[in-house]
């Protein structure tokens, strides 16, 4: 197969791949507002939501770690690494402590 026929497989099969995902999840919004009603599914999609933003939280706190104690590494700075390292962790305990303080 040439480039381009691999291109328009891929770009169709990325396709057809959003369309049945999209059409799932209709479909299980459907089924879940029928069956919960309209309070308790605003009340699971809040809470869905309120996951989500702190999973996007978490990951986004676990990569710049990763990276700035990386960085620290290469440069073989010791004194920076324990500091990004102790920055690090107050900022994951700060997060876990209003996690708990809002859960």
């Amino acid at each position: 197969m040439s480039q381009s026929q691999i291109l328009i497989v891929n770009t169709a099969s990325s396709v057809m791949r959003r369309a049945i995902t999209f059409g799932v999840g209709l479909l299980v919004t459907r089924l879940a507002l029928g069956a919960l009603g309209p309070v308790d599914y605003g009340l699971l999609a809040t809470l869905g939501a309120a996951g989500l933003l702190l999973m996007l939280l978490s990951d986004a706190f676990t990569v710049s770690a990763q990276r700035h104690l990386a960085h620290a590494l290469g440069r073989m700075d010791r004194l920076r690494l324990i500091t990004t390292f102790d920055a690090a962790l107050l900022a994951f305990a700060l997060l876990a402590l209003l996690l708990g303080a809002f859960g």
